[in-house]
Formats: structure tokens, sequence, C-alpha cells
């Protein structure tokens, strides 16, 4: 499977059927060209926790001959990171939600770069991901991994309005699954969950 990964003490990553067939069906020869995304700042350890395995799964991506780029913000851990691990990095720090000049310099990366996948690490990110997808003109899909539940519900017109365009939320368990099922408005057959 041209998209599969394995990462490092999280299991396995595996983009479906779906995605590939979008690049020509399973087996289907080329690098993919990917942007994964930690472009919140680690506020505390769960965050950290996404930054490492964007980290990680995009140096996984980079050996198997996928063009990775890496949006962090500017000067943090994770670009540091990403620069000493030789993945390119865009330059991208959010906080909170609403963000044109991030969405305006994301979106013309996206159109320039012709990123066929993009990953993000942190649901907040998505209000900035989605509209700098629309803005882009690309039709590359979103993916979403989830790995720590919520008791926050997400289904206000913002919420509704982002997972709208996910096309997969790849939870890390069954119950973190159900969680996003029961939380935000992401339809039940685009949530996977996993099971160790």
């Amino acid at each position: 499977d041209v998209l599969g990964v394995a990462a490092a003490g999280v299991g396995v990553l595996l983009i479906d059927y779906e995605f590939r067939s979008a690049r020509g069906g399973p087996g289907a020869a080329g690098p993919v060209n990917m942007i994964g995304a930690g472009i919140h700042e680690a506020v505390d350890v769960g965050i950290e926790v996404l930054a490492v395995h964007a980290l990680e799964v995009s140096a996984r991506l980079a050996e198997r001959g996928h063009r990775v780029t890496l949006a962090a913000p500017d000067g943090s851990r994770l670009a540091q990171e990403a620069v000493k691990a030789n993945l390119p990095v865009l330059p991208l720090g959010v906080s909170g939600y609403v963000h044109p000049t991030a969405v305006w310099s994301l979106g013309r990366f996206l159109s320039r770069e012709r990123v066929d996948v993009i990953h993000c690490q942190h649901s907040r990110d998505l209000a900035t991901i989605v509209p700098a997808k629309i803005l882009s003109g690309r039709a590359c899909p979103i993916l979403l991994s989830k790995r720590v539940g919520s008791y926050l519900m997400k289904r206000d017109p913002l919420h509704r309005f982002t997972y709208a365009h996910v096309d997969r939320v790849l939870a890390i368990s069954e119950v973190i699954r159900t969680n996003v099922i029961a939380t935000t408005p992401a339809p039940a057959e685009r949530v996977a969950g996993q099971s160790f």
C-alpha cells in the first residue's frame, strides 16, 4: 500500500483504499506529496505528544519516498526537530481559531506545492486547514488523527463546517472512535478506530 506507515509506539496508520484509489488504486506508483500539520504551539504534555507523532509519521513517510512538509510554528521545538531530521518545514504557527494570514499562506502553499494529502494532529488545526484547502482549490483529502478523547460537544456551526471537510478521522482506539462520534459532527462511517 502506497500510503501505509508504521509509527513507532502508536500502532499503524493506514490510509484506506478510497485515498489510494485517488492516486490510481492500490499499489499506485509514485510518491505522494503530503503536508503534516502540528501548527499549534505545544503548551502541555498532550499537545507535545501530538507534535512528536507528527514528526515520527512525517519522517517515516519521507523514508518511503513521499514528499513531506511539516507545518509547525517557526522556531518551535517541533520545527527544530524536523530540521534535524532533514524534513522541510512550513513555518506556520497559530493559537485559537481565526488566522487569516496563516490561512492565506497555507492555501498558497497547498496550491503551489500541489499537496495530495493533509494529515493533522490536532482538531483545532482544522479551523486553519479547511479554509486554506478551500482557498487553494486542491481536492486533497484531510485526515485527522485523534488520540485523546474530549468531553466538549463540538457540534456548533464552526465544527460542523470544519468536520464536513475531514475525509477520515483516525482514532487510536475504539474508545476514542466512540468519543469522536459522540462529541463531533463527524459521521461514523468517516471515523476509523483501531484495536490493539
